[in-house]
């Protein structure tokens, strides 16, 4: 989940429910981030098999594989180890697939680790990092925490642009041994500052630490808060010394910025690296102990990795460098708008957008009075449609080009209250039942099979409302009189263009209306 997108108040349910995930926890997990190397080759299959434009098509994917080559685009995907099936992560609005043996998903870590085979040939244990056929890795792990942090802290360090693995041991505590060790923790804490205060010498750490261990014992009894054992350790990867240097730094750094204390598991690298993978074992044993509340700032899921539609198309990337690919037709709703400064790109973006809806098979139209996108149509050998007396393509506005005929009705009325400068609920009334009666003249009614049937145009309506008037009382008279005078603007008038049947060619996937009054214009 985007958990930085939230307000206060969401952040604050997602980790109550997180903590009673948490406190219903009896059996040690691990919470493993791995990091792959993006693929998108099942995206980019399917796309080739339903696209019209192979050489569009040839362009995208290699830009595609550029990017993910040029920029190093690394995906992450999150587990959780635990040997009870019973544990669900529902609870925080997560969805989750039951996955195989854990040896499989280290299986997946050596693919990605070694691109030829499954398992490493060799691994050489040095003081300070694992070569493993060529490829190093150093595993740290994390001791010192603040004494508090913000909500989704982990975010920080899951969202590094660096080829890193996470692994989060959570141990929780018996209740009869959480009460045994605070009890005890509390009594040697204040035999600690009695002796202090014999000797005349203030400690306000110690203070500090008996009051929280107090308040931790309070809220341990009133069955709010559980004791854990965590251990947190981060296994950089990279194909060189120097590289995984600097990968190490970079967590360092980010671990120090949090007031997070990090130690080299020197002459440990091999026991390190196993307990950092996702086997379930913290052969480590570099622990902490920690409530729930203060372990519910660690909630790991808080940034959306690569999750694309099938279908969709590439927006761009998010801050993750990960590619958004959606659908937008799956939406709730699809409509959306475009905005930014003048010269921000919004014409680029949206000429982008429709090469790539093109290349996933979407019929596009574009209502273009500007002429902006000309061009573009001829180059994908578009229909180009212009409102002009000489155009050769041309809409019938009483077309229903696939339109269900009720709703081609309501249209038509909405259209007329344009085309004729406003129309009355009289004016429309009339114009339903005329707009039926040349319908059904043409065999067109509200029957499916029928619609495919060769329209009426403007000229059978303005003839219809003749007719219809020749019945008509004198108060109707204006009505009809009114009708007729802007309509013939249609048939025999300055519009009188309109006045045809539909000539386009719909096998075409790219449309562009436009019309030479509004450029003139």
């Amino acid at each position: 989940m985007n958990f930085h997108l939230h307000n206060a108040q969401q952040k604050a349910f997602i980790c109550s429910n997180f903590q009673k995930f948490l406190n219903g926890l009896d059996v040690p997990v691990q919470i493993f981030i791995a990091t792959d190397t993006l693929n998108l080759d099942v995206y980019l299959s399917k796309l080739e098999e339903k696209t019209t434009y192979p050489s569009l098509f040839a362009d995208f994917k290699k830009y595609m594989q550029q990017l993910i080559t040029s920029q190093s685009l690394l995906n992450r995907s999150f587990y959780i180890v635990a040997s009870d099936k019973q544990i669900t992560m529902n609870v925080i609005g997560l969805r989750c697939s039951e996955e195989r043996e854990p040896q499989y998903i280290v299986q997946g870590c050596f693919q990605t680790l070694f691109k030829e085979h499954n398992e490493p040939k060799l691994i050489k244990n040095h003081p300070t990092y694992l070569d493993i056929d060529g490829m190093f890795l150093r595993t740290i792990a994390v001791e010192g925490y603040p004494r508090s942090v913000e909500e989704g802290f982990l975010d920080k360090i899951v969202t590094i642009n660096g080829n890193i693995l996470i692994s989060l041991h959570i141990e929780p505590y018996s209740y009869e041994s959480m009460m045994v060790m605070l009890n005890k923790e509390l009594q040697k804490q204040h035999a600690d500052l009695w002796s202090m205060e014999r000797k005349g010498m203030i400690n306000p750490s110690l203070e500090i630490q008996r009051t929280d261990t107090r308040l931790v014992l309070e809220q341990v009894q009133r069955g709010s808060e559980k004791l854990f054992d965590i251990s947190l350790y981060i296994a950089c990867r990279a194909p060189s010394v120097a590289e995984l240097d600097t990968v190490t730094q970079k967590v360092e750094s980010q671990l120090r910025a949090m007031l997070m204390h990090s130690v080299n598991c020197s002459y440990e690298q091999d026991i390190a690296f196993s307990s950092a993978l996702p086997l379930g074992r913290n052969m480590l044993g570099r622990r902490r102990n920690i409530t729930t509340k203060a372990l519910s700032a660690f909630f790991p899921f808080t940034s959306q990795f690569l999750e694309m539609d099938e279908t969709g198309i590439l927006f761009g990337l998010n801050k993750n460098n990960i590619p958004i690919i959606k659908d937008i037709f799956k939406l709730n709703n699809a409509n959306g708008i475009v905005l930014a400064s003048s010269g921000g790109g919004k014409s680029y973006f949206s000429k982008l957008m429709i090469s790539r809806l093109l290349v996933a098979g979407t019929k596009v139209l574009c209502i273009d009075p500007q002429r902006e996108y000309t061009e573009l149509v001829k180059h994908f050998s578009g229909e180009l449609i212009t409102l002009s007396r000489t155009s050769d393509t041309i809409i019938n506005p009483l077309d229903l080009l696939g339109h269900e005929f009720d709703e081609k009705k309501l249209a038509l009325l909405d259209l007329f209250h344009v085309m004729l400068g406003g129309t009355s609920e009289i004016q429309k009334a009339v114009l339903d039942r005329a707009l039926t009666n040349i319908y059904a003249a043409k065999g067109i009614t509200s029957d499916e099979k029928t619609w495919k049937r060769r329209p009426p145009i403007m000229d059978n309506l303005l003839q219809e409302l003749k007719s219809m008037s020749r019945y008509a009382t004198k108060i109707e008279s204006e009505t009809y009189r009114s009708l007729i005078n802007r309509i013939e603007m249609y048939v025999s008038g300055v519009f009188k263009f309109l006045n045809r049947q539909t000539k386009l060619n719909f096998d075409n996937r790219l449309y562009a209306l436009t019309s030479e009054t509004c450029l003139s214009r």
